[in-house]
């Protein structure tokens, strides 16, 4: 639903990932060059964060939480754009 919401108030998403390092990075890539942006997270896991559980023993933990880099509708290609030409990935 939030991610609706942010499609709704012109917003469009630039980014995703599951790592925080990249997250960073990007939102760097972005502020450098004068781009606002808006993030989101969504916590992906089976179980609550508060209460371990032997089905969260096997889970990826690092791949639990989702994170979305929204930009201004005009400026998506060029965030976009950026993210592509600076970004290094590993």
């Amino acid at each position: 639903m939030r991610r609706l919401k942010q499609y709704l108030l012109g917003r469009r998403e630039a980014f995703t990932t599951f790592d925080v390092s990249q997250l960073s990075t990007v939102i760097n890539i972005l502020r450098e060059n004068g781009i606002g942006y808006n993030t989101l997270s969504r916590y992906t896991g089976s179980v609550s964060r508060r209460s371990g559980s032997l089905r969260s023993f096997f889970e990826d933990t690092e791949c639990q939480t989702q994170y979305y880099v929204y930009v201004a509708k005009a400026d998506a290609e060029r965030a976009r754009y950026l993210i592509r030409e600076n970004y290094k990935g590993e």
